[in-house]
C-alpha cells in the first residue's frame, strides 16, 4: 500500500458506487492501513455515491476501535447517507451497543430519523437483549437517554425488565436513580423485582431512590413491598441509613412511617441516632 502511494497512487480515487480506499479498509476492519491513508491525506469525511461516509462503514460492521480512531480525527459524527441513515442508526440496527453508547458519548443526535422514520433507539429496539461485554442492552440504553417511549417500545418487543448489567444493575436500578418516576412505574407495571440487588455492593433500588432523594419513587416502592431495611453487601446501610445521611428528611420520616428500623446498625455500628 505504502508503495503504491509512494509512486502516486491516488489516495481518494473511487470505485464505480464512490467508494475510496478508506472505505475498503474500514470494511475490513484494517485500522493501520486506515492511518496510513490518513497520513497521506485520504478525506475522513468522503461519502459514496449514496451518502456512506467511512464512519458509516465502520459503524455498521461493528469495528468499535475504527470508529474511537475516527471521532478522535474529526470525523462528523451526524452525518447521513441518502436514505437519512446516520453511524448512529447502522449501529443501532446492527446490535453494535458499544458503538451506540461511544457515539451517544459524542453527542450523535438520538432524534434524528429515516427516511421511514426510525431513530436510532427504534431499531436498536429489534435486537431487544442483545448485550455489550458490559452487559448492557437496548434497555438500558433507552434509559441512560430517558426515552420513555422506546423504554416501552421495548418492553413490547419482549425484552427482560430484569436482565442486568455485569455489576447487577437492572433497568429499575437505572430509572431509580435518575429519578425517572414514569419509567419506574412502567417497569414495575411488567413485574420488574423491585429488591434485586446488585452484585458489587448489594444495593436495591429503594437504596438508590433513598440516597439520591427521590420521594415519590420511595413512596411507590414502598407501595409495592420493597423490603425497607435490607441492607448493603459491602457497608450494611439500609435506604433509612442513605436518606439520613444525604439529608433527606422527608424519605427518613416516610420509611420510619412504614416500620424501618431506626435502631439498625450499619457494619461499623452506626444506626441513625
Amino acid at each position: 500500500m505504502q508503495l503504491l502511494i509512494e509512486h502516486n497512487a491516488s489516495v481518494n480515487q473511487v470505485t464505480k458506487n464512490g467508494r475510496t480506499a478508506l472505505h475498503l479498509a474500514s470494511k475490513k476492519g484494517h485500522l493501520d492501513i486506515m492511518q496510513l491513508l490518513i497520513h497521506y491525506n485520504a478525506s475522513v469525511n468522503e461519502a459514496s455515491q449514496d451518502g456512506t461516509t467511512v464512519l458509516h462503514v465502520a459503524s455498521e460492521w461493528g469495528h468499535l476501535n475504527i470508529v474511537q480512531w475516527l471521532i478522535e480525527n474529526n470525523t462528523s459524527v451526524d452525518l447521513a447517507t441518502k436514505d437519512d441513515k446516520t453511524a448512529l442508526h447502522l449501529a443501532a440496527e446492527r446490535g453494535h451497543l458499544d458503538i451506540v453508547r461511544l457515539l451517544l458519548k459524542h453527542n450523535a443526535s438520538v432524534d434524528l430519523a429515516t427516511i421511514d422514520g426510525w431513530t436510532a433507539l427504534h431499531l436498536a429496539s429489534k435486537k431487544v437483549n442483545q448485550a455489550t461485554q458490559d452487559g448492557t442492552i437496548a434497555l438500558h440504553l433507552a434509559l441512560e437517554q430517558s426515552h420513555l417511549y422506546i423504554v416501552q417500545l421495548l418492553i413490547e418487543h419482549n425484552t427482560s425488565v430484569d436482565q442486568a448489567k455485569k455489576n447487577g444493575r437492572t433497568a429499575l436500578h437505572l430509572a431509580s436513580k435518575k429519578g425517572h418516576l414514569n419509567i419506574v412505574q412502567l417497569l414495575i407495571e411488567h413485574n420488574a423485582s423491585v429488591d434485586q440487588a446488585t452484585k458489587t455492593d448489594g444495593r436495591t433500588v429503594l437504596h438508590l431512590a433513598s440516597e439520591w432523594g427521590h420521594l415519590h419513587i420511595v413512596q411507590l416502592l414502598i407501595k409495592h413491598n420493597a423490603s425497607v431495611d435490607q441492607a448493603t453487601k459491602t457497608d450494611g446501610r439500609t435506604a433509612l441509613h442513605l436518606a439520613s445521611e444525604w439529608g433527606h428528611l422527608h424519605i427518613v420520616q416516610l420509611l420510619i412511617e412504614h416500620n424501618a428500623s431506626v435502631s439498625q446498625a450499619n457494619e461499623i455500628g452506626k444506626s441513625i441516632y
